[in-house]
């Protein structure tokens, strides 16, 4: 008996050890869409060749408007060097710039309290990066992530960032879409933002108990289900269809890096799994 034990227990150890060093070896990649760019078998982003790499606005003649896409904000701090590129690259163009922060504003759950002064302070330093138009977008975290009191800490933010003089978009924690022109077709065709509230998606879902306290919460939003917000979409989509259009949210639709599978295994995919 103490002999098949041994014998038993060596085995699963040799399995787990087999699994970790198997789990410790390469990225877990996903399987990608004909219709997505070509990554090359890479885990590195997609990066057109004529991307911008400049410190500064050169060639701002020629350009009908800049928009610059600030990812994950919401630990940032004074000395960050980031926070001096967005004004490069942002104020000596005026109102033909706008600056976009994609969500998770405010880590690790959004501006908790009214007396959340930490918070602010992080909030601050984003706003005050430019001075041009300024745009925040909502984010997992910004929604406390997704437990109760998600929708009041959103809502919270949204009055902060709105009486500071920029945008938060989609209000009042709905989805969206939120149409934002940026210039207009004039000569050409127009610069248009579609915004969309990603997280919204996730919120009303719900997992019992987080969300109890915020039930009903986007009952007034005018879109209860999916379907409508989708439709709403294909409506925008079709009326810009001759312009230049993006669409921004928080969660990435289809990325190379993290969120999309693209990850270093050391291990933890067999507690994942387990």
């Amino acid at each position: 008996m103490k002999k098949n034990y041994g014998e038993k227990v060596g085995m699963v150890g040799a399995w787990v050890a087999a699994l970790l060093l198997m789990g410790g070896c390469g990225y877990n990649r996903v399987g990608l869409s004909g219709d997505l760019p070509n990554y090359k078998e890479s885990p590195q982003p997609y990066i057109a060749a004529d991307a911008y790499r400049g410190s500064g606005p050169d060639g701002a003649a020629q350009l009908r408007h800049r928009v610059v896409l600030v990812g994950d904000a919401g630990a940032i701090r004074s000395a960050a060097p980031i926070i001096e590129k967005i004004g490069q690259w942002s104020d000596p163009l005026a109102e033909r710039a706008t600056v976009v922060y994609l969500g998770d504003n405010l880590y690790p759950d959004g501006l908790e309290g009214p007396g959340h002064t930490a918070g602010k302070e992080i909030l601050d330093l984003q706003l005050s990066a430019s001075s041009v138009q300024r745009i925040l977008i909502p984010g997992n975290h910004d929604w406390a992530q997704g437990h109760a009191l998600g929708w009041q800490y959103n809502k919270r933010q949204e009055d902060y960032v709105e009486a500071a003089g920029a945008l938060y978009a989609p209000e009042e924690g709905c989805p969206g879409p939120v149409v934002k022109v940026l210039t207009a077709g004039g000569d050409g065709a127009a610069v248009v933002l579609v915004i969309l509230d990603t997280q919204w998606w996730l919120q009303r879902r719900g997992w019992q108990p987080y969300y109890i306290a915020d039930e009903g919460w986007y009952d007034t939003c005018g879109a209860v289900d999916e379907d409508v917000v989708i439709d709403e979409l294909e409506r925008v989509l079709e009326r810009y269809r001759d312009d230049h259009v993006l669409v921004l949210g928080h969660h990435p639709l289809a990325s190379s890096s993290r969120h999309g599978g693209y990850e270093k295994q050391r291990g933890k995919d067999l507690l994942y799994w387990l």
